[in-house]
């Protein structure tokens, strides 16, 4: 994999700008995957794309800083964030598939994640188990035989996180009781090193 040591303006045009929803609705405590629990965010490759996901719902006071650096610990973006919510999707085709390091500063606090972009990576080889609907008022998240992260997320139907977690344990089950949720529909969705499964539910 090359560097490309310019131009951020050129990379630049390979991001996607989600839209984000101003109201959200926090009725989960988070179980942050950042050091800072006053900082939950979603990090993870999107799969055999090219691309990474970063979002968050809650910023910290301050701004929220981004780097990526690649395999060879070359920095090829950086960014400062100071929106309230935000959710980005960096396209990293034009630097190739493989592992990337991404830096995350919020808070106070920094932390670094690797992230695998492309068919790199075999996908994950974890059991993972979505009901198809909810039975009395809980959702039973269960994954077997896992070696590696599994990445829990809950969204409500306007886009916003409601709940994110990311487990390295090897068996994994919960029961998440929906009574605690507003009236809506919500996307619940697991993914490992690429495997991704979702199921939608409806809370009345």
């Amino acid at each position: 994999m090359h560097h490309k040591s310019n131009d951020k303006i050129t990379f630049m045009k390979n991001i996607l700008n989600l839209p984000i929803i101003l109201t959200l609705v926090v009725l989960l405590s988070f179980n942050a995957a950042f050091a800072s629990d006053d900082f939950p965010y979603i990090l993870h490759g999107m799969g055999k794309s090219s691309k990474i996901y970063f979002a968050y719902n809650q910023k910290p006071e301050g701004a929220v800083s981004l780097r990526i650096f690649d395999e060879k610990g070359f920095m090829i973006y950086t960014s400062t964030m100071h929106d309230a919510r935000k959710a980005v999707l960096f396209d990293l085709k034009e630097f190739g598939t493989g592992k990337y390091k991404v830096e995350i500063s919020a808070g106070g606090t920094t932390e670094s994640k690797e992230v695998s972009v492309g068919d790199s990576k075999k996908l994950g080889n974890a059991k993972m188990v979505l009901p198809k609907e909810v039975k009395k008022n809980q959702v039973e998240v269960i994954y077997l035989n896992n070696d590696s992260e599994v990445v829990i997320s809950i969204t409500d139907s306007r886009g916003n996180v409601v709940y994110t977690e990311t487990s390295d344990l090897k068996n994994y089950r919960r029961l998440f009781n929906t009574s605690k949720l507003a009236k809506g529909t919500y996307s619940f969705r697991m993914e490992q090193d690429g495997q991704v499964i979702t199921e939608t539910y409806t809370v009345e």
